[in-house]
C-alpha cells in the first residue's frame, strides 16, 4: 500500500505530537529534543535524533544508540502498535507544587550540612557525601533528632522531579514508607533518568543498592520503585516500558524468596531471552548490595552482576527431563485437553479449541466471511476472559473497530436500504464501545504492509506484557512483497517465522489465506488451493476452509460451512465440517441449531427468523 509524501509527513507529525515530544523541522526532518529511544544519554544529548517527514524513517546520531529504522519499528520499540479497542484515557502525572520541590530541596541542602548524618550513612550503608549529592538525596530529622526521614526523590524520564520516597526507622525496629505528594498515579524506576543507551541495564531493588553499585562502577543500575512484589498484575505499569528499549536486561533483586520470585515475574514480563538473573556469590546471611558491602564483599557482587548468565539452552534437552515429564502430565489431566474454547459448539467439537503453540489458517473464496470469522472469534475469546490480539492490514483502525462493535450489537453502524434492521443508535455505540473497552482484546495498530519481523515484536510485546493468548493476522499476502518465486520464498519464511513464534510465546496464531486461482470452479478449497507456496499446508498445524451455501442465502442471514482439512493434533478434534448460521446485520456467525442440520424451511416462514 503506498502513500503520498504528504500523509507521511502527516502521520510522522501527528505521531510526534501525540508522544508529546518537543520538536522542530529541520531540512525535511522533524528533530525531536530527546532520543526517544535512549533519551539522550546520560548528558541529556539534545536534537540527536530526527524522522524523515517524506520517508517516515528515524535515526538517532549518538554514537552509543545509534537506532534506526522506521517509524511503524520505532512504534514497535515503544509498544505503540498495540492498544486497546476502546482505549481509555491514561492518568495524568499529577503536576508539582513549588513548595514540594523547595522542600525537597531543603531536604537535601539539610543532609549535606548534617556531618553527623552523613557519617552516619557513610559506616552504615557505604554512601559517600558524593553519592548523595549525585542523586539528590535528602533528610529531614525531627525536633528531638531522634527519628530521621531519608528523602529519595524520583525523575521521569524527562528529568523533572515527580515526586519522593521517604523512609524511616520505627521504634519498633520496621519500616514506614510512603510517597510526597499523595495521589502520584504512576511509578517511576529510581534512576531511570540517568539511563543512557539501549545495550544493557541492571535492576536492583532498594534506591539504595543501586546508588551503592553505581558508587562501585556498574553502569546503568536502577531500582524498582515498590518492592520485588512484581507479577502479571504488573503488566500496564509505566516504569517496564522503560526497559523495553534495553538489549540486555540484568535482575539483581534481593537474595530472599520475595526477590527471587519478583526476579522471575520480572523476566517473564520483559522477556527470558534478554534478560540475565544474578545468582548472588557466597555470603553470611547477605541478601542485598548493602549487605555485601558489609561483609566487605561487595566486588564479589559487581562481578556476579558483570558475568551474570541468562538459562542453558532451550535447544539441548533430555527427553525425559522433569519439565517436559511435567508437560505429559499437565496435559494428560488437563480436564479440558482441547485448548481455549472458540466460542461455538459446533467448531469445539471439530477443532477441538485453540491450543498453544500452534499456527492455524484460515481461507475462503472472497466474499465468504473469512475477516468476519476471526472477528467472531477474537470476540468470542475476549469475552470469556482470553488476552486477545487482532491484526488487519487492509483495513484502518476505525473499520477494523467497527467491525467489533458490529459483532457486539448485531446491527449495522447506518441505515441499509436491503435491510429491515434498525441502524446503530449513539447510545447503542457508547455502550459496546464501553463493553469492548472493558475486554482483554487489543489490535495491531497498522495499515498497510508490514514484515514479519515487525507484527513478530509486536505480538512478543502482547504476550510478555498483555498476556495475550491467542493473536490473528488478517491477512498474510498482505504483509509480502514480490511474485513468482520472490514471493513463494518470502511466505515460506514467514509462515515459518509465524509457526516458530507460536512456539516460543506458547501462544495460537491464527492466520488468514487467500486460496489460488485454481480454487475457483471449488466450493470450497483444498489443501492443495492455498495461494502461495505449498509451505502454508505443511507448516500449519490445522487449515480450516469456509465457504458459504449460495442456496440459503436471504436479505437478513445466510448459512455457511466450516471444514477442518488438516489437523496435527490427532488426540484433539477430527477432520470433518459443520454448518453455521450468518447474520448479516451484526456480521455473526452462529451455531446452527440440531434441528436445521439439513432441514427445510417451513412454509411461509422467513429463514432468519427460525433463529
Amino acid at each position: 500500500m503506498k502513500y503520498s509524501a504528504e500523509s507521511r509527513a502527516r502521520e510522522v507529525a501527528e505521531y510526534a505530537q501525540s508522544r508529546g515530544w518537543v520538536t522542530r523541522t529541520r531540512n525535511g526532518w522533524l528533530q525531536v529534543r530527546h532520543c526517544p529511544v535512549c533519551r539522550g544519554g546520560k548528558h541529556r544529548d539534545a536534537w540527536t535524533f530526527a524522522l524523515n517527514l517524506e520517508g517516515a524513517a528515524g535515526v538517532c546520531q549518538r554514537g552509543s544508540c545509534g537506532w534506526q529504522g522506521t517509524l511503524s519499528q520505532l512504534k514497535a520499540q515503544l509498544g505503540d502498535l498495540v492498544e486497546t479497542i476502546a482505549p481509555t484515557r491514561p492518568k495524568q502525572r499529577k503536576l508539582l507544587a513549588d513548595d514540594d520541590r523547595d522542600r525537597w530541596r531543603r531536604d537535601h541542602e539539610a543532609l549535606l550540612s548534617d556531618e553527623v548524618n552523613l557519617r552516619r550513612i557513610e559506616e552504615h550503608r557505604g554512601l559517600t557525601v558524593e553519592t548523595l549529592k549525585e542523586w539528590k538525596v535528602g533528610l529531614r530529622v525531627d525536633r528531638d533528632g531522634a527519628t530521621a526521614t531519608l528523602v529519595l526523590p524520583y525523575h521521569g524520564e524527562d528529568g523533572r522531579l515527580v515526586y519522593a520516597k521517604l523512609k524511616r526507622r520505627t521504634r519498633e525496629g520496621g519500616k514506614d514508607i510512603w510517597r510526597e505528594p499523595k495521589g502520584q498515579p504512576q511509578s517511576y524506576l529510581w534512576g531511570s533518568h540517568r539511563l543512557h543507551g539501549t545495550e544493557r541495564v541492571v535492576v536492583v531493588e532498594g534506591e539504595e543498592d543501586a546508588m551503592l553499585l553505581s558508587q562501585a562502577g556498574v553502569e546503568n543500575v536502577v531500582s524498582v520503585p515498590d518492592g520485588a512484589k512484581i507479577s502479571s498484575a504488573e503488566r500496564n505499569k509505566p516504569w517496564l516500558d522503560r526497559l523495553e528499549a534495553f538489549q540486555e536486561i540484568v535482575i539483581c533483586l534481593d537474595n530472599d524468596k520475595p526477590g527471587r520470585e519478583g526476579a522471575e515475574a520480572l523476566a517473564g514480563l520483559m522477556g527470558e531471552e534478554r534478560c540475565r538473573v544474578v545468582e548472588y556469590p557466597r555470603a553470611d546471611g547477605a541478601k542485598d548490595a548493602t549487605d555485601y558491602w558489609r561483609q566487605g564483599k561487595l566486588d564479589d557482587l559487581v562481578r556476579a552482576i558483570s558475568e551474570a548468565k541468562g538459562k542453558p539452552h532451550p535447544l539441548v534437552v533430555g527427553i525425559g527431563s522433569p519439565d517436559i515429564a511435567d508437560a505429559i502430565r499437565r496435559q494428560h489431566e488437563d480436564p479440558d485437553p482441547h485448548g481455549i474454547s472458540t466460542g461455538w459448539r459446533s467448531v469445539d467439537e471439530l477443532l477441538g479449541g485453540m491450543r498453544p503453540a500452534e499456527l492455524s489458517i484460515l481461507t475462503a473464496h472472497t466474499g465468504c466471511g473469512k475477516s468476519a470469522w476471526v472477528v467472531n472469534l477474537l470476540a468470542q475469546l475476549a469475552q470469556s476472559g482470553t488476552p486477545v490480539i487482532g491484526a488487519s492490514f487492509e483495513l484502518s483502525t476505525e473499520d477494523y473497530v467497527w467491525r467489533f462493535i458490529q459483532k457486539i450489537t448485531g446491527k449495522y453502524p447506518w441505515g441499509r436500504p436491503d435491510s429491515m434492521a434498525e441502524p446503530l443508535t449513539p447510545t447503542e455505540r457508547d455502550a459496546a464501545l464501553r463493553t469492548l473497552g472493558g475486554l482483554p482484546l487489543w489490535i495491531v495498530r497498522h495499515f498497510g504492509i508490514m514484515g514479519v519481523e515487525q507484527f513478530a515484536e509486536a505480538i512478543r510485546y502482547a504476550a510478555r506484557r498483555l498476556g495475550v493468548r491467542v493473536a490473528v493476522l488478517d491477512h498474510i499476502h498482505f504483509m509480502l512483497v514480490g511474485s513468482g518465486d520472490e514471493e513463494r520464498h518470502v511466505l515460506s519464511d514467514a509462515m515459518y517465522k509465524l509457526k516458530m513464534l507460536a512456539r516460543e510465546l506458547n501462544i495460537s496464531i491464527v492466520v488468514v489465506a487467500h486460496p489460488s486461482r485454481a480454487a475457483r470452479g471449488k466450493s470450497s478449497p483444498d489443501l492443495s488451493d492455498l495461494h502461495g507456496s505449498a509451505s502454508l499446508e505443511q507448516i500449519a498445524d490445522n487449515v480450516l476452509t469456509l465457504a458459504r451455501i449460495q442456496e440459503a442465502e436471504t436479505a437478513s442471514s445466510g448459512r455457511a460451512v466450516f471444514a477442518v482439512k488438516k489437523l496435527r493434533a490427532g488426540r484433539s478434534g477430527r477432520l470433518g465440517s459443520v454448518e453455521m448460521l450468518f447474520r448479516r446485520a451484526g456480521e455473526s456467525f452462529e451455531d446452527l441449531d440440531a434441528e436445521w442440520q439439513g432441514g427445510e424451511e417451513e412454509e411461509g416462514e422467513d429463514f432468519a427468523e427460525a433463529f
